[in-house]
């Protein structure tokens, strides 16, 4: 008996007790089935959390087709095993299609993978104990040098507590090639689509998050989308989230834009002969463009969320297929997670879209809506509703204000004799104030809105030293 127990201690401690076949499959068999389950996979884990052979290099192979650029699915999967000559040593087509059909549910990876990693962390540690325990019974061994290589050992632990440490020298190396790259034009900022408002903040970058705010029915969407649009234009993926329109709403606003046809007219299904031919010219002059929509639909499997929109989005980003993200608005975008305040809700919300943006390494533009405090004047950023979050997340604030009358003090100087004929034109007289940009300036500049076609459009003025 003593022999046998003793047999049983040995080696199928790390290499039976602590493996677990059913969720190793079910992570890759999750991961063959969907996006975020395979990004989520290859966030989480390293080939060599994976105790079976096969198993291990049917995960490696995913990441080599992630690496590449394409999507991680049972044909992609395929093809890279077969390209290795590895497909039929780690059972073939119909182990690959098992996988698939054999994971209980892909939404519950996330504990699969902690499964996995832990076992495989587990046995690690009893590796490594192993090792002292056998050189510490090795009389001719140094006691200090084997303690070391047990704190060695347990340093290479991923404990998921460590941050990276990144060194000032990388950190200017790098920044000063970024700027290279900006300055040789490799880099772009992306356009807001209205000049005076680029020459204050210089554009739109990665990493950053622009909160654009005003009082209901001032033109916080059609900013948004004015943003978008001028994007995509230039050639910038672009995603635009509605959480209050759906695709007709939508549409009307795109291509009333584009065609210069009232919106009101379209709305109203008034539309004129050629303002179908203009319609037409409009769409055929879109066709192509890198921009998309997320909206409630009846299509989507859930409400909008800003968990739902950040995994979607950091995926495309990630295999660069998104370039910039505007979100309308802050304030009614969903969450997965319960608040008792709906500040609490808005502050969560504010801080994931801040975090998308550097995690995705894109501008995000988020719109929100200020209080009534703010009625009659520009609004400040202690006037934006509900949000001491929104206010400290943000890289750039920029705030919209339709002043009333010449009198206001955002309107412009060389603007004062021409306010009401300009009012009287069709167009709306816009306030845009710069509040807030953590790295570069602030100021306030004007600008004509026409309602009509949802277009922002600068203010033509003689001896303009804006």
């Amino acid at each position: 008996m003593e022999g046998a127990e003793a047999g049983n201690i040995q080696e199928p401690l790390t290499r039976a007790r602590f493996v677990n076949p059913e969720a190793e499959r079910s992570v890759l068999g999750a991961m063959l089935r969907s996006k975020a389950a395979a990004q989520a996979g290859l966030d989480g884990l390293g080939a060599g959390d994976f105790f079976d052979p096969g198993n291990r290099e049917i995960f490696d192979a995913m990441r080599t087709v992630s690496d590449g650029g394409q999507a991680v699915d049972l044909v992609t999967v395929d093809q890279e095993l077969t390209r290795r000559g590895k497909l039929e040593a780690v059972g073939g087509a119909a182990y690959m299609i098992e996988l698939t059909q054999g994971v209980p549910s892909a939404a519950n990876v996330g504990a699969y993978i902690g499964i996995v990693k832990g076992l495989s962390k587990r046995r690690v540690a009893i590796q490594a104990a192993e090792a002292l325990a056998q050189g510490l019974k090795d009389p001719a061994a140094d006691v200090d040098a084997v303690l070391g290589q047990l704190r060695d050992a347990a340093d290479g632990l991923e404990t998921g507590g460590k941050l990276k440490l990144v060194p000032l020298d990388e950190v200017n190396i790098d920044t000063y090639d970024y700027l290279d790259k900006r300055t040789r034009g490799e880099i772009k900022a992306l356009p807001t689509g209205i000049r005076s408002v680029d020459g204050i903040i210089g554009g739109l970058f990665g990493g950053e998050m622009t909160v654009v705010a005003a009082r209901p029915s001032v033109g916080k969407t059609a900013f948004g989308l004015n943003i978008a649009m001028n994007a995509a234009k230039d050639g910038f993926k672009v995603v635009f989230v509605s959480c209050e329109m759906g695709k007709e709403g939508l549409g009307q606003r795109t291509l009333s834009r584009g065609a210069y046809v009232s919106g009101d007219r379209l709305r109203k299904a008034e539309i004129e002969p050629e303002d179908w031919e203009a319609l037409q010219n409009a769409m055929v002059e879109m066709t192509g463009m890198p921009f998309q929509f997320i909206f409630n639909d009846p299509g989507n499997p859930e409400p909008i969320t800003v968990e739902g929109v950040f995994e979607t989005v950091r995926d495309a980003a990630r295999h660069g297929g998104i370039d910039l993200l505007v979100v309308d608005y802050i304030g009614i975008m969903g969450t997965k997670r319960e608040f008792k305040e709906n500040w609490l809700k808005v502050a969560y919300i504010s801080r994931e879209l801040k975090r998308l943006a550097m995690a995705a390494n894109i501008p995000v533009v988020a719109l929100c809506q200020v209080n009534r405090m703010a009625q009659g004047k520009m609004p400040t950023m202690a006037e934006l509703a509900q949000s001491g979050a929104v206010e400290q997340d943000a890289d750039g604030i920029i705030f919209l204000h339709r002043p009333e009358s010449h009198e206001d003090k955002s309107v412009n100087p060389k603007d004062v004799a021409g306010f009401y004929a300009m009012q009287e034109a069709g167009s709306v007289y816009i306030s845009i104030s710069v509040a807030k940009q953590r790295n570069g300036s602030i100021g306030t500049v004007n600008v004509m809105f026409d309602p009509n076609v949802m277009r922002y459009n600068e203010i033509m003025r003689t001896d303009d030293t804006r």
